[in-house]
């Protein structure tokens, strides 16, 4: 298996302003390309069950977290749900972004603006925050946010498992991905018997893979997916088994249940997808990075 995949990390939690950052996962990287560190890189995920206690608080005094442009955003959703998705993306994002800075004592999240690019890509403005950058994501009760240096672009994707929807995204699988399916289901069936209830199951969390990486390598070009999917076919998709690559799962504190996978394209080889698939939770997140790069154990300052 690629070296390239190798991956370390370290968690912490700190009280943030309004809320305490124990409700959420913070993965805090180092970069490393070319044998040395070229940059970081924070992680943060949310889930609804650890958020719901703050949403209320949030709805209330959007202003503790939003910015003027942001809260004229929030304040056209109709829908409970579309202003909780937006908040607990906005929440992940300018908390990795404040993570990465080392300034989370200086900066008030709602002073950092999340603009809207032309393709409808977030862009981080903040006169502390210069040449940090960040991709967000959310579904059905779950949020992520992944910031990182300009000069080294990432990405993030998170999808749940709904029938429906992974139905959708087998019927846009390419010929070869379609062989690719059949191939992963095959080699992996026993290996995740345990966790997998059904062969169907196995068909719909591929699919979420796939999909996942089609999302995130578009969205590491700022076009999202504008053009036919079939420019995003992805060529390869390896499961990493825990008994191989155990020094993964520990890092980042992958419980038993949780799956790693990694994905290649075949028209962008210069990029890779690291996808977790957690079987309890139903979902799959996909981080795309440079193929070259590897992720190592972040030391924060003093």
């Amino acid at each position: 298996m690629d070296s390239n995949i190798a991956i370390a990390s370290s968690t912490f939690q700190y009280d943030l302003y309004y809320f305490k950052m124990d409700m959420a996962k913070v993965t805090e990287l180092s970069i490393v390309r070319d044998k040395r560190v070229y940059d970081d890189v924070c992680l943060v995920t949310l889930s609804e069950s650890s958020w719901i206690e703050l949403y209320e608080e949030y709805a209330r005094e959007p202003s503790k977290l939003l910015s003027r442009s942001e809260l004229t955003s929030f304040s056209s959703f109709k829908s409970k749900r579309r202003k909780q998705s937006y908040l607990m993306g906005r929440l992940c994002a300018k908390t990795a972004c404040v993570s990465l800075a080392f300034n989370e004592d200086d900066i008030l999240l709602s002073s950092i603006e999340i603009l809207k690019g032309v393709f409808e890509f977030p862009v981080v403005s903040h006169p502390q925050l210069s040449n940090i950058q960040v991709s967000i994501s959310h579904v059905n009760g779950f949020a992520c946010a992944i910031a990182y240096s300009e000069r080294h672009p990432m990405s993030i994707d998170i999808e749940c498992l709904d029938e429906k929807r992974c139905r959708t995204m087998g019927k846009k699988l390419e010929e070869d991905e379609i062989d690719c399916q059949e191939s992963f289901c095959s080699v992996n069936k026993k290996r995740l018997s345990n966790f997998i209830n059904t062969p169907t199951d196995l068909n719909s969390y591929f699919n979420l893979i796939n999909w996942t990486a089609k999302e995130s390598v578009s969205k590491v070009l700022r076009t999202g997916l504008m053009c036919p999917t079939r420019f995003y076919e992805v060529k390869a998709c390896d499961f990493l088994p825990r008994e191989s690559f155990k020094d993964i799962y520990d890092v980042f504190g992958l419980k038993e249940g949780t799956f790693v996978c990694v994905s290649m394209f075949k028209h962008f080889s210069q990029y890779k997808v690291i996808s977790f698939l957690d079987t309890k939770l139903g979902n799959v997140i996909s981080i795309c990075l440079p193929k070259k790069t590897k992720l190592k154990k972040f030391n924060r300052p003093n």
